[in-house]
């Protein structure tokens, strides 16, 4: 398992190429949520999803760093 506030509190360029792994409806959640702070319940109407959309998003693209940091050990 990563640590999460090590991994957003490093340089944009390295989260960047991280999120840009990701499919891009899940990366600009995590880019809302943790770059630009966010709450989930405001990202909703900003990127016409739901609340449910947004959150399951954000948890499947949370489960994705972790898949990709964990194989670069």
């Amino acid at each position: 398992m990563y640590d999460r506030d090590l991994f957003w509190s490093q340089n944009n360029k390295a989260v960047s190429a991280y999120l840009a792994l990701l499919p891009s409806k899940i990366s600009r959640v995590l880019r809302l949520h943790y770059l630009e702070h966010y709450p989930i319940g405001e990202i909703g109407p900003m990127i016409g999803k739901s609340l449910s959309t947004v959150r399951n998003y954000h948890s499947r693209g949370l489960f994705l760093l972790n898949e990709l940091l964990v194989k670069e050990g």
